[in-house]
């Protein structure tokens, strides 16, 4: 179980790094060509190109980081309702539990009738 949790922390660890270094690489670049425009060393014609291929880099990999904790998210949660009905079947008391929980769930939002 230790050595586990020590292999995911290792792993966010290296995934945090890397994400990191792929937004900071980016933002770094777009940074200095602001600054280069702010001194006058660079037009804006001749910058824009740059700042807009960095943009798109940051946004991919924004979009990337959405995606995967998503599909992340999602599996969690269908990996917990499984857990879940797995629990609830072999567990007569909390099923009846949960049945009388969305019951009352239901009444209380004024679809008496409505399953979930």
């Amino acid at each position: 179980m230790t050595q586990t949790v020590e292999t995911r922390d290792r792993s966010r660890l290296a995934f945090l790094l890397d994400i990191a270094h792929r937004l900071r690489t980016p933002a770094g670049v777009i940074h200095g060509y602001v600054e280069m425009l702010h001194d006058g060393d660079i037009s804006l014609e001749a910058a824009l190109p740059a700042l807009e291929s960095q943009a798109a880099e940051l946004l991919t990999t924004l979009d990337a980081m959405l995606d995967e904790a998503s599909t992340s998210l999602e599996a969690q949660e269908r990996w917990s309702g499984r857990l879940r009905a797995a629990r609830e079947k072999n567990d007569p008391v909390m099923a009846e539990t949960r049945r009388l929980v969305e019951k009352s769930t239901r009444l209380v939002n004024g679809r008496p009738n409505q399953r979930p």
